[in-house]
């Protein structure tokens, strides 16, 4: 069925939207630049205590370096709400204002709105380098003989194998693990040898299997998509409260003024990515009085993508399999 013509009305609205956000941006983009290093404003941030790699209460996660780094930008001091990842962090932390922005959150979050995109991550396959095995793929034959691991239900992973009557071969789902090193207890398995192979998200592989006891092997799953309209990757943006439009664009600017140093966290974290292009915010390389629109396309530089069992959790998921 065709679908009906747009109205050509519509176009002048979504132009003067345009231009008052622009001119909000420039706007905000003074007063950051006056506010200088001797501003004295707290960025308050809802984050986990006890969640590395992401973040802890000693700083040490890469979530609290980067806020360091964008707090730095805006001048500002930096300052957390400690909280679970979970709804409550949301309904009595985020939504009270107790906190501006909550960390790592998917793309599409549902119970607010994102910055731009500052990376993108996949699920991961684990296993150990002297394994009698290689995977390539999730259709890699192999897998219907192997001890499977799992960290969560419902996570793209999880669907991926349901959807190929793996599922008897998953002997541990993890999720329900206690202490800061929890996220570990997949990875620390599989060096183990409890189960042969286990499926996370990059960020939590790549940062505990350096740190084995035995050496692994960490590859991306594949394929990236799969059927029906699973996502294998999760592009991960700043949430902020949905009508708090100057502190997105405050985050974006900073974003993109001090991209190189998140990027450079993130890699010393060893979070695989995959490619995202660097956001930019310049002189229009066009005739003056021109207005371009510029669209920001889902896949594979990030979007706003569905992932399923992800968004409304606030990267619950994909942090802890819940």
């Amino acid at each position: 069925m065709a679908r009906p013509p747009r109205s050509r009305t519509a176009a002048p609205a979504v132009v003067a939207r345009a231009l008052a956000y622009l001119a909000l941006l420039a706007a905000l983009l003074g007063s950051v630049a006056a506010a200088g290093p001797g501003a004295t404003w707290e960025l308050r941030v809802c984050a986990p205590p006890d969640e590395l790699p992401f973040s802890n209460r000693a700083g040490e996660g890469f979530e609290n370096r980067i806020a360091a780094i964008l707090a730095d930008e805006l001048g500002a001091t930096l300052g957390y709400d400690w909280a679970a990842f979970n709804s409550d962090l949301i309904d009595l932390h985020f939504a009270e204002g107790t906190c501006d922005v909550i960390m790592g959150v998917p793309d599409g979050f549902e119970r607010g709105s994102n910055t731009l995109t500052y990376y993108q991550s996949p699920y991961v396959m684990v296993y150990r380098q002297d394994a009698p095995f290689e995977i390539d793929d999730m259709d890699d034959p192999d897998l219907a003989h192997l001890a499977i691991g799992v960290q969560g239900l419902g996570t793209p992973p999880h669907e991926a194998l349901r959807h190929r009557g793996l599922l008897p071969q998953v002997t541990r789902v993890y999720g329900g693990e206690e202490g800061e090193a929890r996220l570990a207890t997949l990875v620390t398995d599989v060096a183990a040898g409890v189960i042969d192979v286990g499926f996370t998200w990059g960020p939590v592989a790549g940062y505990y299997a350096p740190r084995a006891a035995a050496p692994l092997v960490v590859k991306p799953v594949e394929p990236a998509f799969d059927f029906p309209s699973v996502f294998q990757y999760v592009p991960m943006t700043i949430g902020v409260r949905r009508d708090d439009v100057a502190m997105r664009a405050r985050l974006d600017r900073a974003l993109i003024a001090r991209w190189d140093d998140v990027q450079a966290v993130l890699e010393e974290y060893g979070v695989p990515r995959m490619p995202l292009a660097a956001p930019f915010l310049g002189e229009p390389a066009h005739p003056a009085g021109t207005l371009r629109v510029g669209v920001v396309l889902p896949m594979p530089t990030g979007g706003r993508t569905r992932v399923a069992g992800v968004n409304d959790l606030v990267g619950a998921a994909a942090r802890l399999g819940a």
